[in-house]
């Protein structure tokens, strides 16, 4: 029932100063539900914001630099400064040689050396100096040997690839 219910003129209002009270109670009870909500819901807007991307390290992979570069190109506000992002970049690199650039970079940082190259570079973002250090650290020099000892050593089923193309020449002569 709504306050003001009544027929209106001059006659007396259809409802109590109970029934008001109690409309009033219900509805300020809605209001509290409803501030409940948006701070349930505002907490889960901050999780969802605080969760970080997790890109795996993939040694000598572009698509490790290409992740961490879309990442940073979609939230430049969480990137204001070189040293975050490269921070952030490093942070990913956590074990084997991966670990032992990282640390080095570090020290790296600290020197006259990196203030010339990364502070004052002419790039126009120096970050994309870091990922061609990273490349250049863990790029497959021999891209060719590597991929004839992968098709060398690939096995399908319990033979080699190298059996299974012996197999398939014996059919055909």
């Amino acid at each position: 029932m709504m306050v003001g219910g009544g027929t209106g003129g001059t006659s007396e209002p259809g409802w109590t100063l109970e029934q008001a009270f109690a409309q009033i109670q219900q509805l300020l009870g809605m209001v509290a539900e409803m501030q409940q909500i948006i701070a349930q819901q505002e907490q889960t807007i901050s999780q969802l914001q605080a969760q970080s991307a997790v890109i795996p390290w993939v040694q000598g992979q572009v698509s490790f630099i290409n992740a961490c570069r879309l990442y940073i190109l979609v939230k430049p506000h969480e990137f204001t400064t070189l040293r975050t992002k490269i921070t952030w970049v490093l942070g990913f690199m956590q074990t084997g040689m991966a670990q032992l650039f990282r640390d080095h970079f570090m020290v790296y940082m600290t020197t006259l050396e990196y203030r010339t190259q990364y502070l004052e570079s002419i790039e126009c973002d120096p970050i994309e100096l870091l990922y061609q250090d990273i490349y250049k650290a863990f790029r497959d020099p021999n891209k060719q040997a590597t991929a004839i000892q992968e098709i060398t050593t690939l096995k399908q089923g319990s033979k080699l690839a190298e059996e299974h193309v012996q197999n398939f020449k014996q059919c055909y002569m």
